[in-house]
């Protein structure tokens, strides 16, 4: 009898394990699937488009997610780090920069940017709708 109800402690104890266990390997699928759809999404989008996410990104964690009026920001990192981090040369993202505010997307000196319409700047969200001359 004793043995009956050690086996029957063991197989709930068992059963509540393999259910802990079993909601931690699907929450942790869940998370790759999550993350192999969004870099399916970015995958094939342009360095330019890389750069403004990162800007967007910048902005957001900073708080300024204003309503498309200009903003300002101080990059966060050298152009160095954030070549690496968008995957291309830091002379390339001058090249950008400087094509952005030729387009009246922003102002630059250095380090320091006025972003004149953060709506402008291209974020994952316009995966789903294709913008021009992005």
């Amino acid at each position: 009898m004793a043995r009956a109800a050690e086996r029957k402690r063991i197989a709930r104890e068992f059963k509540g394990g393999a259910l802990y266990v079993y909601g931690s390997i699907k929450k942790l699928a869940d998370n790759i699937i999550e993350l192999y759809e969004r870099a399916t999404r970015i995958a094939n989008i342009t360095a330019r488009q890389r750069l403004e996410q990162y800007l967007w990104r910048a902005l957001e964690e900073r708080g300024l997610n204003g309503n498309g009026d200009e903003v300002r920001l101080r990059l966060p990192r050298n152009y160095e780090e954030i070549a690496r981090m968008v995957n291309i040369t830091p002379q390339y993202i001058s090249e950008l920069l400087k094509e952005m505010e030729e387009e009246g997307l922003l102002l630059w000196d250095g380090r320091n940017l006025t972003i004149v319409d953060r709506r402008r700047l291209w974020h994952e969200g316009d995966l789903e709708e294709p913008r021009p001359n992005h």
